[in-house]
């Protein structure tokens, strides 16, 4: 039997092989951050919307890290870039679509980030961004998303169906309750 160095054909077939599949497996290999949950309420009323988003995170390594996140806005001619943005404990960077900033991670440690943003709404539609969380490689374990119009808002429809409805303080709210959740479609609200 020849060998290279030492090695035999077959076990320099086998080291290849063995290589080949290391690497295959590795760019499969879940991200070092996993977004886990969020908890996010859409308050919708004449002209403008509120949303608040509370986004859960977890570090799956030994080293601390920092995370540099995008955080983007549904922008068009009917729907403003947002007037008001607070991103609780941390500062932000305005971009063309949205905004970006930092979330920071102990070791195997975990964290939230809170977003909110009042944005001026020029037809009876509302949008919340929810594909981009596909980016992410695997599904958000828990979802909540909670819809508030006021009662007089008349044939509202929404492109995910919600779990209940309940009626209260001359507003009706609408829960929608996700699990596993890898989003095809974002949240779209319509009403007349």
């Amino acid at each position: 039997m020849h060998t290279l160095r030492g090695f035999s054909k077959s076990s320099i077939l086998l080291i290849l092989t063995t290589t080949i599949l290391l690497t295959t497996c590795k760019s499969k290999k879940t991200l070092p951050i996993q977004f886990y949950r969020e908890d996010v309420y859409v308050w919708i009323d004449e002209g403008e919307v509120t949303v608040e988003g509370v986004y859960y995170y977890r570090n799956r390594t030994d080293k601390p890290r920092t995370l540099r996140l995008l955080y983007p806005f549904p922008i068009d001619s009917l729907h403003l870039y947002p007037h008001e943005i607070n991103v609780l404990n941390s500062d932000y960077i305005k971009t063309k679509k949205g905004i970006t900033y930092n979330v920071v991670f102990d070791s195997k440690g975990l964290n939230t980030s809170t977003v909110v943003y009042k944005q001026k709404i020029l037809s009876k539609s509302a949008k919340y961004i929810l594909t981009t969380a596909r980016s992410w490689k695997e599904p958000i374990k828990q979802a909540r998303f909670v819809v508030s119009l006021p009662e007089d808002f008349e044939c509202v429809s929404m492109s995910y169906e919600p779990d209940s409805i309940n009626n209260k303080f001359s507003r009706i709210f609408y829960y929608i309750d996700e699990e596993n959740l890898f989003p095809d479609k974002d949240i779209d609200i319509v009403w007349e």
